[in-house]
């Protein structure tokens, strides 16, 4: 192990696991106690009393982000069952694709009300638009 990390949070979880491994092993087997022993300098990702204490304040972590989402789908669930979509769709964040659907469905939206403005006042003719439309479709046309 190392002095390669300033503090035990940085230490990569992978490495913890290893560690708390061999700890555990240096325990069942009754193998020599250095595996215990703490260094100066210490070794955030090798001394026991430190990789134990990160360890623990890690899963401390993961259990309360497991009891936010429970919590959160239970919300869910109630909401669910009581046929409340909206509230539904307010609890589970959209996905970035569901984002962008809806971004591209407003700016559809919207250039057809303008299209529709500009047809209604007669600025301009259904055939020139789809001619505009075509050509947005495909760039390689000659400009109009």
């Amino acid at each position: 192990m190392s002095t390669k990390y300033q503090s035990s949070s940085e230490v990569p979880l992978k490495d913890l696991i290893t560690r708390l491994n061999q700890l555990s092993d240096a325990v069942v087997n009754d193998r020599d106690r250095v595996e215990f022993t703490m260094r100066i300098p210490a070794e955030c990702d090798r001394d026991a009393d430190l990789v134990i204490s990160e360890a623990a304040v890690r899963l401390q972590r993961q259990d309360e982000q497991i009891k936010d989402y429970k919590a959160k789908l239970g919300l869910i669930s109630i909401a669910a069952d009581e046929g409340n979509l909206e509230k539904v769709k307010e609890l589970i964040p959209p996905s970035c694709a569901d984002v962008v659907r809806e971004l591209q469905a407003e700016a559809v939206e919207k250039t057809l009300d303008e299209v529709a403005w500009y047809h209604d006042r007669n600025f301009v003719k259904i055939d020139d638009l789809l001619q505009y439309a075509n050509q947005l479709r495909n760039p390689e046309q000659e400009k109009v």
